[in-house]
Formats: structure tokens, sequence, C-alpha cells
């Protein structure tokens, strides 16, 4: 059966039972299925699997914030401006969006003075954001460190800690498309991928005002009343409890894994597999995170619900060229 099953090239039962039903007449339906199931079969996980796994985005003590420049295209119609310099708090999910025509740190520092003054002397303590130039420079770090904010900046590309601001910015998109596609144009028109300054407002506005599932109200109902985000952070506190132990939740260092493919890790090739075929090493923990290494001793640094043990009989892996991450977030 196995060299039969190995010419074939299918992994799967509905193929290859019929298959090796012909072949082997006297093959009993259990002796059939038995050999299916004990060849290595590709591992996937769906939502309902990876979903124990993965932690809620959230901070200890509200007052803590992502941040992102979000791009128009140099096809915006005229007076839109080139940028929105968005804020967004982790716990409340409540949104700020500025517009600012160049991305220079001066002017983030202007937008932060704004949205300092907007907050209505709500505390700042923390700003997350990626490497974009700005955030990270002098101007910008020292202008927060003056005013006791904390700077982190996410250099790994692929953290999904930047998911927060990463959906948010996406559920901007997604409200600026056309209600009624027959009458006010094309997705991809520019006035459809670009935002002016009024509509942008009423979005945010729109957004802060929206029941969202994940918090049990608006961002607004929660922005306003702290006592409301301390007992979701207790809850949440709660559940990562939980999470810590389950079985096989932490990883030590060591464990040979197989991590979860994205985009970026295929480096343009197509998806062969949900997850790589070969192991890795663990090599070391930031926060949540768990840095792999590669024999060269390239790295990636990925989330528990991105890995899976390895078995004994998975392949080593090779060095990464694609996606490779050195440090995963930094404090600044």
């Amino acid at each position: 059966m196995e060299a039969v099953a190995n010419k074939s090239g299918f992994k799967s039962f509905a193929k290859l039972s019929p298959l090796l039903e012909k072949r082997f007449p006297n093959a009993t339906k259990k002796e059939i299925r038995d050999f299916i199931e004990s060849r290595q079969h590709d591992r996937h996980q769906n939502y309902r699997h990876k979903k124990p796994y993965m932690r809620t985005i959230f901070d200890p003590v509200p007052g803590c914030y992502f941040h992102d420049l979000i791009q128009q295209t140099d096809t915006r119609p005229r007076g839109f401006p080139h940028y929105f310099h968005v804020f967004i708090e982790s716990n409340s999910r409540y949104a700020f969006a500025y517009p600012v025509n160049d991305k220079t740190a001066a002017t983030s520092v202007e937008t932060l003075k704004q949205f300092i003054e907007d907050n209505d002397g709500k505390p700042i303590l923390k700003l997350t954001s990626d490497g974009e130039c700005a955030f990270n420079s002098h101007e910008f770090t020292d202008f927060c460190h003056e005013r006791g904010i904390m700077v982190k900046i996410i250099l790994d590309k692929a953290h999904s800690t930047l998911g927060l601001v990463d959906r948010f910015v996406r559920t901007l998109r997604d409200m600026n498309q056309p209600a009624d596609r027959l009458k006010t144009g094309f997705q991809y028109d520019k006035n459809h991928i670009n935002f002016s300054t009024e509509k942008m407002a009423q979005l945010v506005d729109s957004y802060n005002n929206t029941y969202h599932k994940s918090i049990g109200c608006t961002p607004k109902q929660m922005f306003d009343n702290v006592s409301l985000e301390r007992q979701w952070i207790e809850e949440k506190r709660k559940i990562r409890r939980i999470q810590d132990n389950i079985e096989g939740f932490s990883l030590p260092v060591g464990t040979l894994v197989r991590y979860r493919m994205n985009a970026d890790d295929l480096g343009g090739h197509k998806r062969r597999s949900q997850f790589s075929r070969e192991k890795y090493a663990i090599t070391k923990r930031v926060g949540a995170r768990y840095v792999i290494s590669g024999p060269d001793g390239t790295k990636l640094t990925k989330s528990r619900f991105e890995l899976i043990p390895a078995d004994d009989n998975d392949p080593n892996g090779p060095k990464f060229t694609h996606n490779v991450e050195r440090v995963s977030a930094v404090y600044v």
C-alpha cells in the first residue's frame, strides 16, 4: 500500500480510499483506514483549534494607545490630506484621527499635542506603533518622555500586537466603500479609497458610537466610564490566567515546532501547506512571542497560536530567507 499511495501523490482519505480498495480488494475497510491515518498528513488548524492559544490584546491599565499613519493615494481628490494620524485605545477601542500633509517628526509631535488636548485630561501612559521613522525619532520620543508617556516600537512586521490598529484601519476603509454600488461608483474610485477630512471625522464618530462585540459596549461608553474599562481588564486577566494553565500552552525553550506561514513567510511562493513542513527550535521568549531559529542563526518571531509541536520524523528546516526578524519590540 505504501508504494501505491506514494506514487499517487494523494494524502486524504477521500482520494486514497477508493484507489486502495481497487488495488487491494482483499483488504478490509478498517485496514485501509488505519493505513491512511498512519501516514503523515499536513497539519491544519481552524479557528476553533487555534482560539485557545490566541491572546486578547489589552493593557492592564487605561490610557494605552496604538497609533499609525494612514497613507492616501497620489490620485486623491483636491483638498484631501496626504495622511491621517490615527490613535486607538487598546482597551476601549476609542479612536481619534488627525489629517496631516507630511510624516515628519515635527508634524507627529504637533499631532500628539492635539491628541493630548482632545483627551480632556485623561491619562496617556503608552503609545505603541510600528517602526515609522517619525515615531522612532528623538524629537518624538523625547517629547513623550517629558510627559511621562512610554513609547513602544514594534519592529516585527508580522507582530500580532499591531493587529488591533491594523483592524481599525481596515474597518475605516470598509466603512468608506460605496453603500449602493449601483449609484455611487466603484470600490476603487479615488473617493472610496481616500478620505476627506469631513468623511474621516464622520466615520470615526460612527465607529466610536457603534457596539463592539469584543468589549460588550460602544468604545465611547467604555472610554467615558473608567470603571467599565477596569472591569473589562479584569475579565481579560482571568481569561489569560486560564490560558496559562492550558496543557501545552507555554512552550519551553528548545521545543521543536513547525510554524504557521503567512504571506510574508511564503515570499511570493504559492501556498503548499498551512504550516512549515520543517521543524525549528524555540531559542527565546520575548514577552508572549516565541523566537525560532534556523541553522544559520536567522530568526522569526511567532505567537503561540502560530506554532505546533513538531513530530520526531519531521525534517530539520533550512535557514529563513523571508520575513526575517532580529528583534520583536523595543521600548524607546
